[in-house]
């Protein structure tokens, strides 16, 4: 009875933390939008900082070929990788509140459009 009581207690435990230890994916949408006289410019919304804690996945994707390059050594793994999908996730052993600076590259044409957003290291939750 009590191997019954500590099994089932040690279940719910594991159970009740276990969306606590799964990392959230984070998608962010990449636009290349046009200006009227054939002007185009990358639209990642209004939000260009995200704050991921450790652990977390970031999937950036676009309707276009393009790619990410960040200007530093980074914690992130690049996971899946395709010209229209990029993932990467965020170690675990990530140092916290530290900022990492990366580029968006869209070709497009006979140019190439950038922008440069940013991604906050911060602590989890709890």
């Amino acid at each position: 009875m009590k191997k019954t009581v500590v099994i089932l207690m040690t279940a719910c435990v594991l159970f009740c933390l276990s969306p606590q230890l799964m990392g959230k994916v984070w998608v962010i949408e990449i636009k290349v939008l046009q200006e009227p006289p054939g002007r185009f410019y990358i639209d990642m919304g209004e939000k260009y900082a995200f704050a991921v804690p450790p652990g977390d996945t970031i999937r950036w994707t676009c309707d276009s070929a393009f790619e990410i390059i960040f200007d530093q050594k980074t914690p992130f793994e690049t996971m899946a990788l395709s010209t229209r999908a990029i993932e990467k996730r965020l170690n675990a052993q990530a140092p916290l509140l530290q900022m990492y600076k990366y580029t968006v590259n869209v070709p497009r044409d006979d140019i190439k459009l950038t922008l440069d957003p940013v991604i906050i290291v911060k602590p989890p939750r709890g």
